[in-house]
């Protein structure tokens, strides 16, 4: 390959001779129509994950039938003509997957000694062939503005509502360095059989998904019932999500799989498992590597994507043993964003305690400013707190978000499936390095509620369902 920096590669954390497959019990729910998600010698679910430095690392996963026994890409600079004729041939892990669709093998390359700023173009193999070359750019050194998406929960009805979110999301998105999703990605219950739920949610994202870097945050959908060797019930990840999401090694004990951290021209993005911390005793360990890596942010604004919010739009109460460990730690450390999921309603806070209302002038934002969103079809009611606590917020509606990030200015956008502007704010550093949020809350659309407990925010039928 024609560039300076050597590529190195790490492999799955696996043995190099294929285990034994994982087998998923069959659930009690139905296939996709025609059964179209079983695995073929064509690669699919290609996935790029980004890298701790998004400069120089990257990873891509993906998924083919039995007869595939090893992992193999090709990569080469990206360049307008169509010959490849130098792309290197890398060499990954390979892991089984016995699902309701059959036998499956998971394949997985991590890329290192990139360089920044620079096009690629790679390619992966199934037993009837390579994929189409698929283009990606590593970040830049310097702190240049860039565009990402971000997701609330997609979970349920996927292909019936939940695609036609994310693709108007890509649609309108300016060429997005990343795309950020706060959890839950399927149901893992009894919707239908797991792994075309699976199916469905790469279906949403198609090729987008393997040339935008993902930055995914495990939500409680993602674990699946488990038991100890006891024979005590517990929750354990489900066994998709290590095969398909390789994240960056530099997550807590006890959670690597699942907590980790990337910096992006000039923004440390930083993904804490929230699942974990609540129910499987991962608060404590967690909370101390979210003080030292938000400390240590070399950038200009961090941004925390996690699942469970530490406030909400929907539930009675907040998350109080994680609320009260990260919220101080996000203020002291002074995040700038947290993104998350969980809670099927749309919320904004710059402030809980006293929020903006129309015709708020700019004013000093010295805590984070916390967003709760959703993408899928499953909808929650709204709690008797929000419209006292929140800027904004919404029930029975899916967005998308769009954030712009600036060396001096984020900003954020959220829209509606048909990518109408629902709410929008500013973050400003200033030359003294404090913060000022403003808005316009009187320009944006009316406040969408349920008219009552039968009439949604159209006129149709309420969905939302209270928690």
């Amino acid at each position: 390959m024609r560039h300076a920096a050597a590529l190195s590669l790490a492999l799955f954390a696996a043995p190099a001779a294929l285990a034994d497959p994982v087998a998923l019990p069959n659930p009690p729910a139905p296939h996709a129509p025609g059964e179209p998600y079983r695995p073929k010698g064509a690669p699919d679910r290609i996935i790029l994950n980004a890298g701790a430095d998004s400069a120089r690392q990257a990873a891509v996963t993906w998924r083919t039938d039995a007869r595939q026994e090893t992992a193999r890409l090709q990569l080469v600079r990206a360049v307008p003509g169509p010959a490849m004729d130098e792309a290197e041939v890398l060499e990954g892990e390979t892991r089984p997957l016995e699902t309701e669709n059959g036998l499956a093998h998971h394949h997985g390359v991590r890329l290192d000694g990139l360089e920044p700023g620079t096009a690629y173009s790679y390619r992966v193999e199934g037993a009837d062939g390579w994929s189409g070359w698929i283009d990606f750019r590593t970040a830049s050194e310097t702190n240049d503005p860039f565009q990402i998406i971000y997701f609330g929960d997609v979970q349920n009805y996927i292909g019936e509502v939940g695609w036609r979110v994310m693709r108007q999301a890509f649609r309108h998105a300016s060429n997005p360095a990343l795309v950020a999703q706060a959890g839950d990605f399927v149901s893992s219950r009894d919707d239908m059989v797991h792994d075309d739920e699976w199916g469905q949610w790469w279906d949403g994202g198609g090729l987008d998904f393997a040339s935008v870097p993902h930055i995914p945050a495990a939500g409680n959908h993602e674990f699946i019932p488990g038991e100890t060797p006891d024979g005590d019930e517990i929750r354990v990840l489900g066994h998709h999500w290590p095969l398909q999401f390789l994240v960056p090694e530099n997550g807590a004990e006890g959670v690597e799989s699942t907590s980790f951290y990337i910096d992006h021209q000039g923004v440390r993005f930083v993904v804490p498992d929230a699942t974990a911390a609540i129910s499987l005793d991962q608060l404590d360990n967690q909370s101390d590597w979210l003080r030292r890596v938000l400390s240590e942010a070399p950038g200009d604004w961090t941004v925390v994507v996690m699942h469970q919010p530490v406030i909400t739009c929907a539930r009675p109460d907040n998350m109080q043993p994680m609320y009260d460990a990260w919220k101080p730690i996000f203020e002291e450390t002074g995040v700038d964003l947290v993104l998350q999921g969980h809670d099927h309603c749309y919320g904004r806070w710059t402030d809980p305690g006293n929020p903006r209302r129309p015709g708020a002038e700019a004013a000093s934002q010295d805590q984070p400013v916390y967003v709760v969103s959703v993408v899928g079809g499953k909808m929650y009611a709204l709690n008797d707190r929000v419209a006292d606590e929140a800027d904004r917020w919404a029930e029975g509606t899916q967005l998308y978000q769009l954030i712009d990030f600036a060396p001096d200015a984020i900003g954020y956008a959220a829209y509606t499936a048909q990518g109408e502007l629902y709410d929008a704010f500013e973050l400003r550093r200033e030359a003294d390095g404090s913060k000022t949020l403003s808005d316009d809350l009187a320009a944006l659309p009316e406040i969408r509620v349920c008219q009552d407990e039968d009439t949604g925010p159209d006129g149709f039928a309420c969905t939302s369902r209270g928690k």
